[in-house]
Formats: structure tokens, sequence, C-alpha cells
């Protein structure tokens, strides 16, 4: 751990419980899916569709990827016979993958059914650079009898580029992001310069594709490149959106609405939320930041 990250879960870990809680509603769409739809509706409102996403750990046993399931079924369940454009984000280690990846194969098609009758899209989150294959398999074997589901790519592993070679030629939408995971130099790039321009690389491989792409990020750098990116291959709006995380960089996504450009913002929510918000918080200092700028206001 870094000297940063060292700092970072000190100061998490003499913090209350309570005053974490109270940080942390910026930042999560509640503990139901009530609270949850009812932060979708907001944001609609302002412009934004919405992808949620259930928190919750590693599923270790079929009992708790079972409960799982339930969990983002009541999302699917909430949806349908509204008008709101709502995707749903799936981890598939909540699913089984850790111990069982067949069982994890069969949960997202159940998911991607219910989610089809709502219509909904299932963004199928990257992970750890060791679930990538079976990720990546996993969303081809679904996208074979269900076209709502896509992908998600991390730009900082050193595959990717390669990964989404093979997505473009199935045609297969998805989600970029830079990667939320210590990888180290076996896996990953480290150096920010060229995460982001691996990051650039990407993006520009699905626009000059026509596949649609979700450029999830709150670094103004990549925003800005990205736009200039979208300008010089004269592709329209359609062909990609921003996404940014509840609670992060608000008054740049408003700004990228005002101007016309499509932004989703992701809501996590759950009854795990406290104890996901501490994990994520201890891996992403920045998050930290906001969160203690928020306290003070």
């Amino acid at each position: 751990m870094t000297a940063t990250g060292r700092a970072v879960s000190t100061i998490l870990d003499v913090l209350p419980a309570s005053v974490i809680r109270r940080a942390a509603r910026r930042y999560l769409g509640g503990a139901t899916v009530f609270e949850a739809m009812d932060v979708a509706r907001s944001l609609a409102a302002q412009g934004m569709p919405v992808t949620l996403a259930v928190v919750g750990e590693a599923a270790a046993t079929p009992e708790y990827a079972d409960q799982h399931v339930r969990e983002l079924l009541t999302v699917t369940d909430a949806v349908a016979g509204t008008e709101l454009d709502v995707r749903l984000g799936v981890k598939l280690t909540g699913l089984g993958l850790v111990f069982d990846p067949e069982l994890a194969r069969a949960h997202l098609l159940v998911i991607a059914d219910a989610a089809a009758a709502a219509g909904c899209v299932v963004e199928v989150d990257m992970e750890q650079a060791r679930y990538v294959d079976h990720t990546l398999g996993t969303v081809r074997a679904a996208r074979r009898t269900m076209s709502n589901v896509e992908a998600v790519v991390q730009a900082e592993l050193y595959r990717t580029a390669s990964d989404v070679r093979g997505l473009i030629a199935g045609h297969i939408p998805a989600r970029v992001v830079k990667g939320a995971y210590k990888e180290g130099r076996a896996h990953a790039y480290g150096r920010p310069e060229v995460i982001r321009d691996s990051y650039l690389d990407v993006v520009r491989q699905f626009l000059e594709a026509g596949v649609h792409v979700g450029v999830a990020t709150h670094d103004e750098y990549l925003i800005y490149h990205v736009l200039r990116m979208a300008e010089e291959l004269g592709v329209s709006s359609d062909a990609y959106e921003f996404q940014m995380l509840k609670g992060i960089e608000e008054d740049l996504r408003a700004a990228l609405v005002r101007s016309g450009h499509p932004v989703r913002v992701t809501v996590n929510f759950g009854a795990d939320a406290h104890k996901w918000a501490l994990r994520r918080l201890k891996e992403n200092p920045e998050v930290v930041r906001h969160m203690l700028t928020s306290i003070r206001q």
C-alpha cells in the first residue's frame, strides 16, 4: 500500500460510522431499490439517464450469488413499465464467478432476460485482471441470445487494445474506464499519462468502427480530447455517452448536458452500501478528498 493509501485507511478507520454514512450519501443511491429509483427519476428530470448497480461482495457460496441475483431483479421489476432509461450494472463475481463460472453465466442470462423485458441494457463490469478472460467469454456467450448485454474494458491493462478489437468485430458496445484495481506492471500501465493515451486509443477504436462507446471518466483532460476526437471523426453524439459516478464532478456533467452531450450517471445502492463504501474509499483517495470536503460543507 502506498503512503497515500495508508493515510487514507487511517483516516477512514478513525472516522465514526455516522460521519462516513453522512458523507457517502452524496455518492450512493440509498439502501433500497425504491430510494435508488427516486434518484433515477431526479436525474432523469435533469436530462441524465442512469446505470443502477447493487453493491455487494464477491459471492463465495451459491446462496450468496442467488441472493444477489434476487437483488438485481428488484431493479428490473422496478423499471418495468416506466419510461426511464436505466441500465443495470452487474459484477460477475457477485453472481458466482469466483467458484463456479458456469453458474455466473447462467445467472447473467436470467438477469439479461428480465432486463430485456424491462427495456434495460446490462453492463457487465470488468474486474481484476485474472477475471478478464472469463468475463469477456461470458459476455460473448450471452450476446448469442441476448443483445442487451454489453461489456466494460479497462484502459490501464496491456491487453485491452487487443480485447477491444475482438469486441468491435462482434459489434459489442462497451464502457471504457481507466481501471480501479492495483494490478502491477505484470498486467497494467503505471504512468497516468500512458493510461490516458491508452484510454483515448480505445475510445477512438470504437468511434471509428461505429460501435457505441461509454466514456466513463471524471478526467476533464480525457473529456476534452474525446469531444475533439468526435468532432474530428465527424461522429454524432449518438455514437457515445459520458458516464460519471453520482456525486462527483456534478458541475462538469451539468455543463456537458447543457452543451448537448449525453451523460449517464452511475448510482450505486444496496443494503451493503456502508461496507462497500469503506472498501472503495480506501481504494480511491480522490473520492476521499471529495468526501472530506462534503463533511466540511
